[in-house]
């Protein structure tokens, strides 16, 4: 790339407190209008230069800059096929300006644009001003510009609610930043093609920058990106970007729309399977209709079902973008993972005055590990999900979690060895307190109480892989408890499981399986994995601190066992509580009738 010069005198040696940088594509007309709206500004043009940054093209846009004649100082550079990112960091580079100012050649600024973004940097230089680029009147009349209309609606009420969705702080027309802090932060990411100003605001984001809405800091675009560009050139190149921007930034990975697929219906699993991996992508199918309601918009509901239309056109592109990229296993492997997690308390014959719902007997127990074994489950750790969800290291397809509440004595002799035997991994919920003595607060429940693991066995089987996580000191009903006691219970719990294992504690079982907000904030302030009771599977989007899991019981079949892996949840059991509710209550009746007669 390489810059020209165009300039009506001999620049001042006072450098401009603001250099405006016009990304340009191949739209003269439009470029025409956007210089204009730039010479129609109400601060002196000698405050402020401008950089049309051009990505190609064959048309005669450079050889109309050359011949303009500005008040303002005006450069071009002139791209080499490397993208408009490549094209935008050689214009910050070359930029004299204190503040920098990006726009685009369909934008148009309202006069007082300028003075808005500078007296909102003001003396503070750790800001990104923003303002409004609303679609304008001019632009054409079709579905693509209402989609844009309503989409731009949308941004602009988040950001005067000052909420924003995580792709909000991105870096695009009419945001305005200090070319220090641009370069520090290492410019534009010239290999995301569609991505690369979300990618620059994330960074700006880490770096402890502030994203500030100037509403006064007026533009609006004249729209001319048609259906088909929205659909195979930006979500497609999205989706392409997609991998890449994730890996960069793994934190984003909850809220990708890939994450949403392993929460949704089995049938739409299937439809946006065979969206992605169809040899010719469904869009042919659904654009002949499209262009039936775009030429018919101006009836409400063909309007409204177009919109839809073009929406679904948009998500199936991104889609398939994302698979030309990494492939469909690679996307089901990094997003469409689901964990069902099982929850056991006793292992081991039932004994008199204990709870006898929450024993399963040893031979139970282990025909149900080894059927998990057959058919192909993987018992992982709560540090490989927790692996996963942050940076998308490999899981195996068909993993599962096997958990223990209240680590009673007899794990050691019924449950352990039989995880050793078919090598599974599990974890044990321990409240410390109870460490070499039993399980105390079965006393006020009614129950005899059973004794627990030793600090010896806790080490012991911590060395050959079992993993050991807190479940509160004393097992109290952590809701009722006040601020000081409550960190006690959690944070004391994780620190004495330490002490013992001399392993990090990243896991906590709520006790009773009972939670409020401030006990998922404590939890989630001194660990990073909480389980619940909660029936359910966990995925990408799951609340780490409430993931969810299932009770097994002696009497469960394995097929039973099947469902509760696939669902989260037994509908058996639910059919059985269901007939026995109808059962008890057909006996009232009856005795009622007895009585009546």
């Amino acid at each position: 790339m390489n810059a020209n010069y165009v300039r009506p005198h001999e620049l001042s040696d006072v450098p401009p407190r603001l250099s405006v940088i016009v990304a340009s594509c191949s739209r003269r007309q439009a470029l025409t209008r956007a210089l204009a709206s730039i010479s129609e500004q109400d601060i002196p043009a000698e405050h402020y230069e401008v950089i049309v940054a051009v990505e190609d093209g064959t048309d005669d846009r450079k050889e109309y800059l050359r011949s303009l004649r500005t008040a303002y100082s005006l450069r071009i550079i002139e791209g080499s096929n490397r993208g408009l990112a490549a094209a935008l960091n050689e214009g910050v580079r070359a930029a004299c300006g204190q503040i920098v100012l990006f726009t685009d050649d369909d934008v148009i600024l309202h006069p007082g644009n300028f003075r808005a973004h500078l007296d909102a940097h003001g003396m503070v230089h750790s800001l990104v001003v923003h303002g409004p680029v609303v679609v304008s009147k001019e632009s054409a009349d079709t579905l693509a510009t209402k989609l844009a209309r309503q989409e731009v609606a949308e941004e602009i009420k988040r950001w005067e609610m000052r909420w924003t969705w995580p792709r909000d702080g991105k870096v695009g027309p009419n945001y305005s930043i200090s070319r220090s802090n641009l370069l520090a932060c290492g410019v534009f990411d010239e290999d995301l093609a569609q991505s690369y100003p979300i990618e620059l605001g994330l960074r700006l984001t880490k770096m402890g920058l502030r994203f500030l809405y100037e509403p006064k800091a007026i533009s609006q675009r004249v729209f001319e990106n048609t259906a088909e560009q929205m659909v195979h050139i930006e979500a497609r190149g999205k989706g392409r970007d997609e991998i890449p921007l994730l890996q960069k930034h793994p934190e984003l990975r909850p809220s990708s729309t890939f994450a949403g697929f392993a929460d949704a219906p089995a049938w739409k699993r299937l439809a946006i399977q065979a969206a992605a991996r169809f040899p010719v992508t469904p869009d042919l199918l659904l654009r002949p209709t499209f262009v039936l309601a775009d030429r018919l918009r101006f009836l409400s509901s063909l309007r409204q079902f177009g919109l839809r239309l073009l929406r679904m056109r948009i998500a199936i592109s991104f889609l398939r973008g994302a698979v030309e990229s990494v492939g469909w296993r690679n996307l089901q492997s990094e997003f469409g993972r689901r964990l069902p997690v099982l929850m056991y308390h006793h292992v081991g014959p039932p004994q008199p005055d204990s709870e006898p719902a929450l024993f399963v007997s040893a031979p139970r127990f282990e025909a149900q590990i080894r059927f998990l074994a057959r058919r192909g489950y993987v018992g992982i750790r709560p540090s490989d999900w927790l692996s996963w969800v942050r940076t998308a290291k490999p899981l195996p397809p068909k993993s599962v979690l096997v958990t223990f509440d209240d680590s009673i004595a007899e794990l050691y002799d019924h449950a352990f060895p039989v995880l050793e035997r078919y090598g599974f991994n599990a974890v044990v919920f321990v409240p410390t307190n109870c460490v070499g003595k039993g399980n105390l607060w079965n006393y006020s429940l009614g129950y005899k109480w059973r004794p627990c693991l030793t600090a010896e066995q806790i080490q012991y089987w911590s060395m050959k892989g079992v993993d050991f996580g807190a479940h509160s000191r004393n097992h109290p009903d952590l809701t009722e408890l006040e601020e000081p006691e409550l960190q006690d219970e959690v944070a004391g719990s994780r620190s004495d499981l330490e002490k013992i294992t001399g392993l990090p504690v990243t896991s906590f079982a709520y006790p009773y399986g009972l939670y409020d907000a401030a006990t998922a904030a404590c939890v989630e302030q001194h660990l990073d994995l909480g389980f619940t009771t909660d029936e359910g599977v966990n995925t990408l989007r799951t609340n780490r601190s409430l993931l969810r899991r299932v009770t097994v019981f002696d009497w469960e079949t394995l097929l039973e066992l099947e469902l509760m892996l696939r669902l989260g949840w037994n509908p058996v059991r639910r059919l059985r509580a269901r007939f026995r509710i109808r059962s008890r209550l057909s006996r009232i009746l009856r005795r009622m009738r007895i009585l009546h007669n």
